[in-house]
Parts: C-alpha cells; sequence; structure tokens
C-alpha cells in the first residue's frame, strides 16, 4: 500500500515537473548553462517579499515615507496632463512613469497604471518609431546588407521591459499583445544586428544584456535561449562575459574600456534583476571562465588607491587604470581619469556616471558595507524606494590586500594593507603591469604607476586613447614608466612571477625573455612603508642600450641641478621631451618629482583650497653605476603636440575641422615630467632605485642606496635612512 502511495505521489510531481517545464521551458540547456526560469508569478521584477519590505520601510522611515508622498505627487501631476505630454521627449516624465509603473506593482492604483501605460504605449507599441524602424528593417533583406545601419542597436532601455512587467496585471489583453509583439520585434532586430554584424565582446555587450533582460520580461523562450544559450559570433551572455573578464573579474582591454561599454552597470543590473525573477544569488554566480557580478565590482575596489582629499564632500578614491582609451594623466580631470567619488562637474562626465550605477546597483544586490562605503563618496548619491538601499550611518572600509591577477599581468601592493589604508595619506600602492598581452594593448610592459604622499604621482600615460604609432608619443614604450631596449618598443611575453606579501615588505618579481629580443628582464619590487625599492635588471649576450624611464604628474628637480646642462642632442626615441636637461655620473644621485596643482582661472568643481595647497613629492635615488647618463624635462607639450596635431589634423575635410580638432587636441594635452636613465654598451645592468613619496613639510628620510654584491645571477643591496638600515637580495630570471 505504502509503495502505491509513493507511486501516486511520484506521478503527480512528474506531472507538476511536466507543467514546470511546459509553462516555464527547461532549466537547462546547451553546454549545461542556466537561463532564467521565474519562481513566482507576475511581477518577476517585484516578488511579494520585495513588496512586503518595501512596505515595511514606508511604514518605518521617515525618509521612506517622504520619498513615497514625492514620487505618488510627481505621478499625480503627470496624470493631470497625461494627454498633452509626449514622453519620448521628456526624460523627466519618463522617469516619472517608471516610478508610476512601481507604484502600480506596490499598491495597484489605477492612476499608476495609467501613467506608466501610456508611456509605454507612445514609446513602444506598435506604432512607435522604435517599432516601426525594428520591423521594417526585419522586412527588408536589403537593410542587412554591407555594414552596420544607422538604427541604433547598442543602446541600454531595461526601465521600459521593467515597467511592461511590473504593469502587465493591469494592461488589457489587447495591450498586453500590443506591447509584447512590439518590444519582441524590437529586441528580434537587435538579435539579427547581433547575427549579422559582430563586433568585440565589449561593444556587443549592451546588446546581449538588453536581449537576454527582454526574454526574462517578457518570459519569451526563444529569446531567453539565444541569449543565454548562444554560439554563433560572439557566443552567449556568459560565454562574452568569459571573453571580457580574466581571472574572474579582470577586463581585458583596460578598466576604463568596462566603464565606457556600460560593462559593470550591465552585469549587475543583470544580476540584481535575476536574483528577483528566480529567488536566488545570481551575484555571486560563477561562469565557466570564473567571473561573477560581485568579482567584477570588487576589481575596482581592489586596484583602487588611497584616498585623495578634494576639500569638497568626503574626497575622491582614484582606480589605477591602462591600456588604450585610459585616462590622460591630468590629475583634475574627471573624464581623463577613473575615479571613485567626488563631484560630477557636468552632465558629461560618463565615466562618473557608469561607475556610480554600477557600484549602486552591486550594493543594491548584495547589500555589501565595502560597496558603500565607496558609494558614500558621492555626494549625489541619494536612497530610493527601489534599488539604491540607504547607506549606513558609518563607513566601514574594507581590508586592502595587495593582488596579483596572473592571467591578466598586473598586480597592485599597498603599504597598508588595513581597512586603514583607504583614509592613510602616507599609504603608497603600486601598480604594476607585467608582460602579458591585452585587447588593443599599449607597449607597457613592466610598466609601473606609483601613487603616494596623497596624490598620483606616476601616471600610466594616454594623452591621446587612439593616437597612432607614427607620432610615438602615448602609444610607444617612451610614455610608459619602464625599460626601453635599443629604442624599441616592448612586446607581450609569458612572465614568471614571485611574490610574499607580509606587513613589512610586499615583494614581486616579474620576469620574462622577448619583450625586447635576446634580452632577459627582472623587474624586482619590495614595498615598505615608507618607499619602494625598485630593481630592473636585463641583460643579453650583446651589447645593448638600456633605458629607465619615469613619468610623473610632478615636474622634475634634481637634488643637486649643478651637474646638469641643457642637452640639444637627445636620443631619437625621445625627441618629444621638451627643453631637455643632461649629465654623465658615476655616483648615486637623486631627484624630485614636485606635484603642486597650479590653481585654475576659474573655479574646479569638485577641488577646493585644500586640493590646489597640498604639494605631493617622491624623491628618486638611484644606486651608483659607471656611464649613467641622465636626462630630464617635460614630456608631452612643446615639439611634440605641434606634431600630434600636424598628424592627428591630416585628413580633416577643410581649415574649419582642422581647427575644431587641433582644440580638441591642446585641451587635452596634459604633459608629464619625465626622467630618462641610459645606460650604453653594456651586456648588462641593474637599475637599482628608491623612490620614496613626502608631502608638504615632510622631508626625505632616504640618505643613499648601494649595491653590496652583484653577481650575473644575483644582487644585495643596502638602503641607508634616517635611524634605520634596510638590506634587500635578489636572484634575476626564476630562481
Amino acid at each position: 500500500m505504502m509503495l502505491k502511495v509513493l507511486q501516486v505521489k511520484f506521478a503527480i510531481v512528474a506531472l507538476l515537473g511536466l507543467f514546470v517545464i511546459s509553462q516555464f521551458g527547461p532549466t537547462l540547456l546547451a553546454q549545461g548553462r542556466i537561463i532564467p526560469q521565474p519562481q513566482h508569478s507576475r511581477p518577476y521584477f517585484m516578488p511579494r517579499s520585495n513588496i512586503e519590505e518595501i512596505i515595511n520601510l514606508i511604514s518605518r522611515e521617515s525618509w521612506a515615507k517622504s520619498e513615497y508622498e514625492r514620487i505618488n505627487k510627481a505621478v499625480r501631476e503627470v496624470n493631470s496632463r497625461l494627454g498633452e505630454i509626449k514622453f519620448i521627449e521628456s526624460e523627466e516624465a519618463q522617469k516619472t512613469a517608471f516610478w508610476a509603473a512601481f507604484l502600480y506593482a506596490l499598491e495597484g492604483d489605477p492612476v499608476n497604471l495609467n501613467v506608466a501605460r501610456e508611456w509605454l504605449m507612445q514609446a513602444y507599441s506598435h506604432n512607435s518609431r522604435e517599432t516601426i524602424l525594428a520591423t521594417q528593417a526585419l522586412d527588408d533583406p536589403e537593410y542587412w546588407k554591407g555594414n552596420s545601419k544607422i538604427i541604433p542597436w547598442q543602446r541600454l532601455d531595461f526601465d521600459a521591459y521593467i515597467a511592461y512587467d511590473w504593469i502587465f496585471k493591469g494592461l488589457s489583453i489587447e495591450d498586453r499583445r500590443n506591447l509584447y509583439h512590439s518590444l519582441s520585434q524590437q529586441t528580434r532586430f537587435l538579435m539579427t544586428c547581433m547575427d549579422t554584424w559582430s563586433y568585440s565582446a565589449g561593444q556587443d555587450f549592451k546588446t546581449i544584456s538588453m536581449i537576454a533582460f527582454a526574454g526574462m520580461a517578457l518570459f519569451d523562450k526563444g529569446i531567453m535561449e539565444w541569449a543565454w544559450t548562444r554560439e554563433k559570433g560572439q557566443g552567449n551572455f556568459y560565454s562574452m562575459m568569459d571573453k571580457m573578464f580574466k581571472d574572474g573579474a579582470v577586463w581585458s582591454e583596460g578598466p576604463v574600456s568596462a566603464l565606457k561599454n556600460s560593462v559593470l552597470h550591465c552585469v549587475t543590473t543583470i544580476a540584481f534583476y535575476r536574483s528577483m525573477y528566480e529567488r536566488r544569488n545570481w551575484f555571486d554566480h560563477v561562469t565557466p571562465g570564473g567571473a561573477s557580478a560581485r568579482k567584477i565590482v570588487e576589481y575596482f575596489i581592489n586596484t583602487s588607491y588611497p584616498l585623495e582629499n578634494t576639500g569638497v564632500g568626503n574626497g575622491r578614491i582614484r582606480v589605477a587604470t591602462y591600456g588604450i582609451g585610459t585616462s590622460g594623466s591630468h590629475s583634475c580631470s574627471v573624464e581623463h581619469d577613473l575615479f571613485i567619488g567626488g563631484i560630477q562637474p557636468d552632465s558629461r562626465s560618463s565615466l562618473y556616471s557608469c561607475m556610480k550605477e554600477g557600484l549602486a546597483m552591486g550594493y543594491a544586490g548584495t547589500k555589501d558595507p565595502a560597496i558603500a562605503s565607496f558609494l558614500a563618496l558621492y555626494p549625489d548619491y541619494k536612497p530610493n524606494l527601489w534599488d539604491r538601499p540607504p547607506l549606513p550611518e558609518t563607513i566601514n572600509w574594507p581590508k586592502a590586500p595587495s593582488a596579483i591577477w596572473p592571467e591578466s599581468g598586473i598586480a597592485i601592493l599597498r603599504s597598508d594593507e588595513t581597512q586603514g589604508y583607504f583614509t592613510n595619506q602616507d599609504a603608497i600602492a603600486v601598480f604594476q603591469l607585467m608582460t602579458k598581452s591585452y585587447g588593443q594593448e599599449k607597449p607597457d610592459k613592466f610598466h609601473i604607476s606609483l601613487h603616494g604622499a596623497g596624490r598620483l604621482i606616476y601616471p600610466y600615460h594616454s594623452g591621446l586613447g587612439y593616437e597612432g604609432r607614427s607620432p610615438g608619443l602615448t602609444v610607444s614604450s617612451a610614455s610608459q614608466n619602464t625599460m626601453i631596449v635599443d629604442e624599441y618598443d616592448a612586446e607581450p611575453a609569458e612572465a614568471y612571477i614571485r611574490s610574499d606579501f607580509t606587513p613589512e615588505v610586499k615583494f614581486l618579481s616579474t620576469s620574462a625573455s622577448g619583450v625586447f629580443a635576446n634580452v632577459n628582464q627582472t623587474r624586482g619590487l619590495m614595498l615598505t612603508n615608507e618607499y619602494l625599492l625598485d630593481l630592473f635588471h636585463a641583460g643579453s649576450n650583446t651589447p645593448r642600450t638600456y633605458d629607465y624611464l619615469l613619468h610623473s604628474l610632478g615636474s622634475p628637480s634634481p637634488v643637486d641641478p649643478s651637474k646638469f646642462t641643457r642637452e640639444k642632442n637627445i636620443p631619437s626615441k625621445y625627441w618629444a621631451l621638451d627643453a631637455p636637461v643632461n649629465t654623465i655620473t658615476p655616483d648615486q644621485w637623486s631627484l624630485d618629482f614636485i606635484l603642486k596643482e597650479q590653481r585654475p582661472k576659474d573655479t574646479l568643481t569638485g577641488l577646493s583650497n585644500e586640493w590646489h595647497d597640498h604639494v605631493a613629492s617622491c624623491r628618486v635615488t638611484m644606486a651608483a653605476e659607471d656611464n649613467t647618463h641622465i636626462y630630464y624635462g617635460t614630456w608631452g607639450d612643446g615639439l611634440n603636440l605641434k606634431e600630434i596635431i600636424k598628424t592627428a589634423t591630416a585628413d580633416a575635410p577643410n581649415r574649419a575641422a582642422r581647427k575644431r580638432l587641433a582644440k580638441q587636441i591642446r585641451e587635452s594635452a596634459e604633459p608629464t615630467g619625465m626622467l630618462i636613465v641610459r645606460r650604453t654598451e653594456c651586456h648588462s645592468t641593474v637599475f637599482a632605485a628608491t623612490h620614496e613619496p613626502y608631502s608638504n613639510d615632510q622631508k626625505p628620510r632616504i640618505t643613499s642606496i648601494s649595491k653590496v654584491a652583484q653577481t650575473d645571477a644575483c644582487l644585495v643591496v643596502r638602503v641607508r635612512g634616517e635611524n634605520f638600515t634596510d638590506y634587500a637580495a635578489i636572484a634575476w630570471g626564476k630562481d
């Protein structure tokens, strides 16, 4: 009898399983990838538990009650003018209509339904411009011939699909069919675009994100299967993530591109809404390649420098950058470097907005207090009832461990790995690019960036992101903080990495052969609480010329300027060095890079007198070596700027276009102080230097660095300073 009962129960379970499959489609498809499967009825993007939580929040928190009253008032004002509003022409009206859809899902008021419905019918029904254009293109075989056409297909439009889901139950059958057909037509247009014109995974990611999101909102199994299991072209949502991210979190073309392509925002938005769709955590879901939404958010935190006190708000935090499309060097420009927080100067600051939106969605989905600490740096972050939770009253910074991403070939060393790192103005951070190849790379192998004394001192210089090679400015090893051999540009190579991170010293050694033909190189970095010891070795079977290069936002100033003279005949690789000064010495020498921000004529948004009064410096001291030739000057202005303008404007269609482009280049020109240390006609050499940041009234402590013992295989150095003597030993290569 018990067996029969179990058989009946099994049959019922099997029938229920068939019902679930027929309703929601299979959970596992090609290659074992999971496609979305709603675990509750509509609204899919607002489960009952969320509704109850929001209602309790409004009754409990005064700010939530005020926000509820504010959006209710705004919706009713729009409703009173519903017949005269053209939603497609008013971004503010669209935002209000989105909140109307939210309120309808929350409490079912028909006034809210009217406003949200009118928006969607105007902008997304079969009579809308986007639907008409999509339908015409899908019906026209000629449209898909040749290159991509002018109908935009890389836009983000999540709000419309969210609102469709939120008001679905209140729509008539006719309205449901209308909007479903129109939104699915627009989505299938995007699918056909991706099938016809394939770009990089980064360029296509906004499109695949929209398709994936639309599949969930429309509950269209065909669209969902396409978005989550597609193998053609760039693949599907997850396989494209795996193409873009190495080490589970590192954008393969450089971090700025991840923001400019809205990848951070797309990943966190999909994770946020899919988590509600299926009532499971999609922020921590790991792709086959090891990526996850949480890891990608944390990457920007894990590669951030200490806080920069701007004198306005809570300050800002700069993030390490590299690669094509990255920042210029100018320390005041939001659009010319990557920051978390600060104050947005104008609406053109896409990097500011993309970072804030991505972090905000990450916090909304995880409630991670570490993310909240960084969001607190945005004065314009305001909580709302849906996807902007209130921040904790106190900031609890996360720990700041040094880290290596070996697949990507990058690392960050932090002198202070505690929670105090982010607010420690004496903390030093060193970011190193090793020797790996990456998307749209530059010849930047063995480059280091350094942040200390409250400022970025050695930047990753990239004034013109897509500059051609002919001028030889930023797409050149000469623009990086590295070593050049025989004036050639560096090439990628496999690296051997050694490391050991302790509270006293963070050690990182990168060795490679082939960055320059028939040359073996090792760069050993040892970061203490006071300085960076930089031991850079290169060797070859034939005599070579080795150049050690540094670029700084500060101006170069030798400790003993009397030894330097003006030099006109500088090495050809460095033709763009303006007003060069040089000397030749066999002795130890020192040079300061002094960063004192120039006060602009007009007030800069987000930067006060406190910012401009701060002086950050870094003393470079190098051990004695025969035949050491030193040059310093300014890189990125003077003759260089004229050449860049001449080259970049050569193909402009007319004089007016040339003038506009020349003006753009002049405005974006951001020179750096430069140091070149050259050794010629030697089989091998070691540049042994200390980099010691100090600020304002502080004084450098290091008095000397000397080579105690040296062979072809290893080196021992001694660093003397006030009240301390340090010894360091390193073996070159893989040993």
